[in-house]
């Protein structure tokens, strides 16, 4: 009995001590320091197109996502839907000096037939030699190539 008392006497010191001390820190020392960040704002438009499949001209993509990756990886930086003329315009927060791929993927109907379009932009660089417009956006051109018809549920 005597042992299981002192037992919760410990403790409730322990718990009483250990709160105090960690408010007797210097609030440098309680909160871990951060290495300072060089991200930087990127500015990418542009236009999507597709190409189609049944005379190979290309047609403005309506209404399609336009996604932002961080190259190389499957970090998702952004996404925008392109206007009823195609062109898009997003604005992203990325590692100064990085890479990002823009990828754009759907479903068109041409003909009544459906198809599965897909193209990139892949490895811009930000904040580097990239052509760029007057008012300091990165400028893309995306053509999403279309496959074969989008594969139906049934048959």
């Amino acid at each position: 009995m005597r042992h299981s008392l002192s037992f919760v006497v410990c403790m409730i010191l322990l718990l009483a001590v250990f709160p105090v001390c960690g408010l007797a820190q210097p609030e440098s020392a309680a909160q871990p320091q951060s290495a300072p960040s060089s991200n930087a704002m990127a500015c990418v438009k542009g236009a999507v197109f597709y190409r189609s499949p049944v005379d190979a001209g290309l047609a403005p993509y309506a209404e399609v996502t336009v996604s932002a990756w961080r190259t190389g990886t499957e970090e998702g930086l952004g996404e925008v839907k392109t206007e009823a003329d195609g062109r898009f315009r997003i604005e992203l927060t990325v590692p100064e000096g990085g890479r990002i791929d823009l990828r754009v993927w759907g479903a068109q109907r041409i003909g009544g037939t459906g198809y599965y379009c897909r193209g990139a932009a892949e490895g811009l660089l930000v904040g580097g030699a990239s052509p760029a417009s007057e008012d300091g956006c990165i400028e893309v051109e995306i053509v999403a190539e279309c496959q074969d018809r989008v594969p139906h549920r049934f048959h």
